[in-house]
C-alpha cells in the first residue's frame, strides 16, 4: 500500500466519523486547535497525519487509531442512531475542557434536567394525571 493510499484511508475514516457525529469541519478544527483547511487536507488524503495528531483525533472521536487506519472499516456510530450521534457530538465537544469547566457543565446539565422534570410534573398536575383517585389537585376537602 502506498503512502497516498494510507493517507486517503485515514482521511476518509476521519471524515466519515466527523460527519456521523454531525460535527462541522470548523467545529472539529476548533476542538483540535488547527485550521479548517488542515482538516480538509487530511480528510482528502492530501496531507499526512503525524502520530501525535492521529492519537489526538482518535481520542476526540473515541476510536482506536487502528480503526482510523483500517480500509473500509466499520466504525462506531456509522449507523446514524440520532441519540448516539448527539451523545457522540457532545462527548467530542467536551474534549479539552478542564476539570472545573466540566464540573460547571455537569451542574448546568443537572439544572436543565431538573427544570425539565419540574415542567413535566407541573404539566401532569395541571392535567390531573398525578392526583390520587382521579381527583383534581385544586379541590379542598
Amino acid at each position: 500500500m502506498t503512502k497516498e493510499q494510507i493517507r486517503s484511508i485515514i482521511g476518509e475514516n476521519i471524515r466519515r466519523e466527523r460527519i456521523a457525529r454531525d460535527i462541522t469541519i470548523e467545529e472539529f478544527a476548533e476542538i483540535l486547535d488547527v485550521t479548517p483547511g488542515f482538516i480538509t487536507l487530511i480528510e482528502r488524503g492530501r496531507r499526512g497525519v503525524t502520530p501525535y495528531n492521529l492519537l489526538r483525533i482518535s481520542e476526540i472521536l473515541q476510536l482506536s487509531t487502528d480503526k482510523l487506519m483500517q480500509k473500509r472499516s466499520r466504525l462506531t456510530i456509522a449507523e446514524k442512531n440520532p441519540l448516539k450521534v448527539q451523545c457522540a457530538k457532545i462527548s467530542t465537544m467536551l474534549y479539552g475542557f478542564d476539570e472545573k469547566e466540566l464540573e460547571f457543565i455537569i451542574l448546568f446539565l443537572s439544572g436543565l434536567r431538573n427544570m425539565k422534570r419540574r415542567n413535566v410534573n407541573s404539566k401532569m398536575d395541571e392535567d390531573g394525571e398525578d392526583c390520587e383517585d382521579g381527583e383534581d389537585s385544586d379541590t379542598d376537602e
